[in-house]
């Protein structure tokens, strides 16, 4: 089987890039697939995972900050005034747990990486998944679902 013609690509642009800019010796300072990767430093995080990329390894994950709020209908809130997508590899041994029916944590279960991409995609996952996530050394090395009252 033959490599897929545009996997070639960065390697081609990158080198007109460089006839372009006058064949300096400089490289680009970084690159669009760089740029994308998640610039969390090592440490735990409360957000959303927007995206399950099994095929890549890879989540999508936008944090946020849980605050207890005694003056919360719930007893907290979520704080999240922008959506900070990042690109977050996910180790191949990660722990990922979850509840395969939104909102019955008798449903608690760990999956791997294809079968986080299948439960997210289905109706039971409810929306805006909630997790904790540890990040270490750039990868997400643990999820955990949040329950939400």
């Amino acid at each position: 089987m033959h490599p897929h013609p545009f996997r070639r690509l960065p390697l081609v642009a990158g080198v007109v890039l460089a006839m372009l800019a006058g064949c300096t010796s400089e490289a680009p300072s970084s690159s669009p697939v760089e740029t994308s990767r998640a610039s969390l430093d090592d440490g735990e995080y409360f957000g959303f995972v927007t995206d399950v990329d099994a095929a890549g390894g890879t989540i999508t994950f936008d944090p946020a900050t849980w605050v207890v709020a005694d003056d919360e209908p719930n007893g907290y809130r979520i704080d999240n005034d922008e959506v900070d997508d990042e690109i977050l590899p996910v180790r191949a041994d990660a722990e990922i747990d979850v509840l395969l029916q939104a909102g019955d944590p008798a449903t608690a279960a760990t999956v791997d990486l294809e079968e986080l991409e299948d439960w997210f995609r289905s109706p039971a996952s409810g929306q805006e998944v909630a997790f904790d996530v540890t990040v270490a050394d750039g990868e997400a090395t643990a999820l955990a679902f949040r329950y939400r009252p």
